[in-house]
Formats: structure tokens, sequence, C-alpha cells
């Protein structure tokens, strides 16, 4: 199953909000870094109630959303 979710960096709260069906609108504390993937793919995880192992980054679409592959 693919998940997108849309990131806002430099937030002044973490949060992460769902619109519509397996899309989200994340909200992260950081600055978008290599280690990106990694803490978004975690903080999504933690939404969904997956393990991170069954949750996998596959890159972005042509929306500049975040894509990700659930295992």
């Amino acid at each position: 199953m693919k998940v997108a979710a849309k990131v806002r960096f430099n937030a002044s709260k973490e949060r992460c909000e769902k619109f519509g069906e397996n899309m989200y609108l994340i909200y992260v504390q950081f600055e978008q870094d290599d280690d990106s993937p990694s803490m978004i793919t975690s903080i999504l995880s933690r939404e969904l109630g997956v393990p991170i192992s069954r949750l996998e980054f596959a890159g972005f679409d042509v929306h500049k959303n975040w894509i990700f592959e659930m295992l």
C-alpha cells in the first residue's frame, strides 16, 4: 500500500494530520537534510501504527509529495 505525505519543515510543533485516503500532512521541527527520510518514516510509522521496518521511503511524486510503501 502506498502512502503519500506532504512535509512542512521548521514548524513550531511536531504533528501529523490525515487528509484524504492514504494522505498525510506532517509538520516537523527540523530542517530538511540527508537524515530526513528516516525521521519522517519514524513519525509516519507511529501515526499508522506499524513498525518502522514495514514502512519504506519510495521517493517523491510529481507534486513533491513524499511517497512511502507499506510492506
